[in-house]
């Protein structure tokens, strides 16, 4: 069956027993990359309707088109299925997704003729062991959404990335730095300096 098929289908569609397939049916990201390679198409519905949101979100970080970034899921998605046969083990099964769907988008906006949020500045920051700031309390201790959000879009926009991969779709920073194809440094020091711009812009 057709991969574009399986994934317009996948919201209502049931398997043999005529339960609804649900990203919970399967446990284990591992698990259900072994399935989904060996052809079993419940595994491939369960691992699009569980990883959709994070990497949607992902993608309106670069590109504010969701048409494009449904159609970038959607086709990397695609390409998963027609290619499942070849492609090799994974070790942690989101981060794999976020780095093909980037590859996916970059390689769209760049025939659609957009412009993606995106930097390869791989080099140009120093390799510096920077701490991990206290984050969790900067970030929960705020009382409004808006004023967060209105902090947040005064950084760049390499730093509202690592942020978003870090605390929405929960990365490590190794994840990070493979996803974006940076140095484990380089994403501590993005992450360090964007939140002292949010303290310095939200007076903490």
């Amino acid at each position: 069956m057709k991969a574009d098929f399986i994934l317009r289908q996948h919201v209502s569609d049931t398997n043999r027993n005529g339960d609804r397939i649900t990203r919970d049916q399967f446990t284990d990201d591992m698990q259900l990359w072994q399935r989904f390679q060996a052809g079993d198409r419940e595994a491939f519905c369960a691992m699009y309707a569980r990883h959709f949101s994070v990497l949607y979100h992902y993608g309106l970080q670069m590109v504010r088109d969701r048409e494009l970034v449904k159609d970038a899921i959607q086709n990397f998605f695609i390409y998963l299925w027609e290619h499942r046969e070849g492609l090799g083990k994974v070790q942690v099964l989101k981060a794999y997704l976020l780095v093909g769907l980037r590859r996916t988008m970059i390689r769209q906006a760049r025939e659609a003729g957009k412009l993606l949020h995106t930097i390869d500045e791989d080099d140009k920051w120093p390799e510096i062991a920077t701490e991990e700031p206290n984050v969790h309390l900067a970030w929960e201790t705020r009382e409004t959404h808006r004023e967060l959000q209105a902090a947040l879009s005064q950084l760049s926009q390499r730093q509202q990335e690592v942020l978003h991969l870090k605390f929405h779709a929960g990365l490590s920073y190794s994840q990070i730095a493979e996803v974006l194809n940076l140095k484990k440094d380089n994403v501590s020091y993005h992450i360090r300096q964007a939140f002292e711009k949010l303290r310095e812009v939200m007076g903490t």
